[in-house]
């Protein structure tokens, strides 16, 4: 019997770039020190891996708020870390304390 198309069971993959709500990506807090590898300000996020210049961390726990996301980092290398994360196409804001730091997405 024909009839409409029926949507997979679970999403299936898809190739290409990350979609502009996900973290995972190269950023850096100078958007034209994207391509230097050696810049203090760069960040890699993959997973639940946060590698920054001089630490390596794991999330350990995050709540979503209204506008933001709460992450608390165990780190090695340095203190673990409580992060408030906002995002929009190509920047992220990371306030931890009183200090909030702007990424931009490298490409």
């Amino acid at each position: 019997m024909d009839g409409p198309a029926i949507a997979p069971a679970a999403p299936e993959a898809t190739a290409g770039t990350p979609g502009p709500d996900t973290l995972d990506g190269t950023w850096n807090l100078v958007a034209s020190q994207c391509g230097d590898p050696a810049s203090e300000g760069r960040l890699t996020i993959q997973g639940n891996k946060f590698t920054f210049p001089t630490s390596d961390c794991t999330v350990g726990t995050s709540e979503v708020q209204t506008n933001y996301t709460s992450v608390s980092l165990g780190c090695s290398g340095a203190a673990n870390r409580q992060l408030n994360i906002s995002i929009r196409p190509g920047v992220m804001r990371m306030t931890e304390g009183s200090t909030t730091l702007t990424y931009y997405r490298c490409m």
